[in-house]
């Protein structure tokens, strides 16, 4: 069930640009459990989608995912997203 969260919040994220509140309530009202607990937090939502994007980012180097092109990633490091993606 872990994995529909995952997909239904980058959805709703993506597309409706709900903040993490909004997500965690839109998956409760859909009876989408999460993980562990009986409930979804802001900060689990939050947690989730940066995890998923750091693992897509991983697994193919170069694509831009949900970033306009050329702007940097806003992690605090040297990173080339501004590069690749520009």
């Amino acid at each position: 069930m872990e994995q529909a969260g995952r997909i239904r919040a980058r959805q709703l994220r993506d597309e409706d640009e709900l903040s993490f509140r909004e997500i965690a309530a839109v998956l409760e009202a859909e009876e989408i459990r999460p993980k562990r607990g009986e409930r979804w937090h802001p900060q689990t939502v939050r947690r989730m989608l940066a995890n998923a994007s750091d693992a897509a980012e991983a697994a193919f180097p170069g694509l831009n995912f949900g970033r306009p092109r050329g702007q940097e990633c806003g992690r605090q490091c040297s990173c080339p997203h501004s590069l690749i993606n520009g």
